[in-house]
């Protein structure tokens, strides 16, 4: 980074981007090399495997989901990274989400203990 701040994108909303099963952080990881903001909810669980071992996971609260802030013409360069299936819309539309949803999510996350309905 060059340390000057991109003027933001007035035309950039959030959208859904639709993943292959169990590749969220790596679509996320994708998303940051190339500069695409993205957001991956993430809530902590306890597993336990056959031979009794236990380890805390993060697991994304929207599993296949990571969410996108693009302009929708840009949907392109969300659609090039490896593991992301499409944008969810209606038809040929995107259908965005409000930011206030987001935001409500993000500081949400670290307020109380997050997990997705059963």
């Amino acid at each position: 980074m060059n340390g000057v701040a991109a003027a933001p994108n007035v035309f950039a909303n959030w959208f859904a981007a639709y993943t292959n099963s169990h590749h969220e952080k790596r679509v996320a990881s994708h998303f940051a090399e190339r500069q695409i903001e993205s957001f991956l909810p993430l809530y902590t669980t306890l597993h336990r495997w056959k031979n009794r071992c236990e380890m805390n996971l993060e697991l994304p609260l929207f599993p296949n989901y990571v969410f996108v802030r693009i302009d929708p013409r840009e949907r392109v360069r969300v659609l090039e990274v490896p593991g992301v299936m499409s944008l969810v819309g209606f038809g040929r539309a995107l259908a965005p989400l409000p930011d206030f949803e987001i935001e409500a999510l993000r500081s949400g996350l670290g307020k109380r203990k997050i997990e997705p309905h059963p």
